[in-house]
């Protein structure tokens, strides 16, 4: 069974609320961001050579960095619930 980005970016987030869970510290959501970006790359190289014939690249360069925001949002929130499960549970 071949996995799918999406698979694979809800494993990364179980992995990112497990890190917070055990108390890892917060700058590990650099990680998980960097893997989920470098995980969307190769749809974002094959749309950036389309709005490059187009000339708006601008439109490419705005949306590799509103889903590096949206990869951020998410870790964090990934982050925060196991940091919150832990507290629960302790």
């Amino acid at each position: 069974m071949p996995y799918t980005p999406e698979m694979i970016a809800y494993f990364i987030f179980l992995a990112t609320t497990l890190l917070g869970f055990v108390g890892a510290a917060w700058w590990v959501i650099a990680a998980p961001v960097l893997l989920l970006t470098a995980l969307r790359h190769s749809e974002h190289l094959r749309l950036s050579r389309q709005y490059a014939r187009v000339g708006e690249l601008r439109v490419m360069l705005m949306a590799i960095g509103l889903s590096v925001l949206n990869n951020s949002v998410f870790a964090s929130l990934s982050f925060t619930m196991g940091r919150t499960f832990a507290w629960i549970f302790a």
